[in-house]
């Protein structure tokens, strides 16, 4: 074999190719001859402890805390192992544990606690469980209104038993606007969820308790099953214990004999107006929170509280008729704030064609 490199020239040519060729591969990109790989980045963290109530997670865990307190942050692996789900379910009781007496009077101190917001929210969300709980209310208001009545050896006027009925229910006032005007602590947001729950109790006692002068006024027994016209269609569970919760009044014989019945009636009405006017803003505002938080771009729910609104416009001019309370206008002026955001919130959300299994728009 000949060797190639016989002459000075071309061993000198072959070292410049070999030169250049290693040049060429001391050059060349990391990426075309390594793996990829990228460097972790360091994570800026807050340091979470006892005094710095900022950044730490809420803690549950704890009865009676408030879920606004700092609680140290758990790896998944173990939140796995102790079997709790991730997402968070909703608390359920039933009707028969629940009391929503005890529960809104809790809501009427000055300080409102997380425990009372947290079983309020309890509240039960189907129709006839609502009626329930909202009916076992209103049973024992008219019982403790007939026990303190009955220590009287005065008989009283229909319309004062009713103004009695009303005054006890001023505590459920003062709960629901407590509700809806509580905070998250240490920021200026409202509490969510409470809309919902806030008219559907003070829409259901307020139809509950026309019923109830309703019978009374007509003498109707618990079980006659009769019902007012804003009721039409709701679900009825059992007949209540109406004659067990119903005082001695004055017969229209009585009243007319008496001289002072006129004068007295006059106050029992402007004062229960005044109790109505406070609960109707109340309301009022329950509705528009509701809105809020449920009602916008759902037509349903508008249509729904569009025939609640006609129902109670209904049981307004009932009332009036039985009670003499906003007799100036036949019962137009009663709840004239919270008919009157149903009817917006019906008209902006609403759909344009008329529910046809609606009962209340049939006649």
């Amino acid at each position: 074999m000949v060797n190639q490199f016989t002459t000075p020239r071309k061993r000198a040519a072959a070292f410049k190719r070999t030169e250049s060729l290693k040049s060429q591969f001391s050059l060349a990109n990391s990426s075309d001859t390594e793996e990829p790989w990228t460097p972790p980045r360091k994570r800026f963290r807050f340091s979470t402890n006892d005094g710095d109530e900022h950044f730490g997670s809420p803690n549950r865990s704890v009865a009676g805390s408030s879920p606004y307190t700092v609680a140290s942050s758990s790896s998944p692996a173990s939140s796995l192992s102790n079997g709790s789900p991730s997402k968070k379910r909703r608390r359920t009781v039933s009707t028969d544990e629940y009391d929503l007496t005890s529960v809104l009077r809790r809501c009427n101190n000055g300080s409102l606690d997380a425990l009372a917001i947290r079983d309020v929210k309890v509240f039960p969300r189907a129709e006839r469980d609502a009626l329930e709980v909202v009916r076992h209310l209103l049973t024992r208001s008219q019982s403790a209104s007939k026990s303190r009545l009955s220590r009287s050896s005065q008989k009283i006027l229909e319309t004062e038993l009713y103004l009695e009925w009303l005054s006890d229910l001023n505590f459920v006032i003062s709960a629901i606007e407590n509700l809806l005007s509580a905070k998250i602590p240490g920021t200026r947001k409202r509490v969510t969820g409470l809309g919902r729950l806030s008219f559907t109790i003070l829409y259901t006692l307020m139809d509950e308790f026309i019923e109830e002068v309703d019978r009374h006024h007509d003498g109707w027994s618990g079980s006659s099953g009769g019902s007012s016209p804003g009721k039409a269609g709701s679900p009825r569970s059992r007949a209540r214990p109406c004659d067990a919760l119903y005082p001695q009044t004055m017969t229209i014989i009585e009243e007319s004999q008496d001289s002072s019945t006129d004068a007295r009636m006059a106050v029992a009405v402007e004062e229960a107006e005044e109790l109505l006017a406070r609960y109707d803003l109340v309301m009022a505002d329950a509705v528009r929170r509701y809105k809020i938080e449920c009602g916008r771009n759902n037509d349903k729910l508008a249509d729904a509280i569009g025939s609640k609104e006609y129902a109670l416009s209904r049981a307004c001019c009932l009332l009036c008729e039985q009670t003499g309370f906003g007799g100036d206008e036949d019962g137009d002026s009663l709840l004239r704030e919270a008919r009157t955001a149903m009817v917006e919130w019906k008209e902006e959300f609403g759909s344009e064609r008329p529910d046809e299994d609606d009962e209340l728009t049939s006649d």
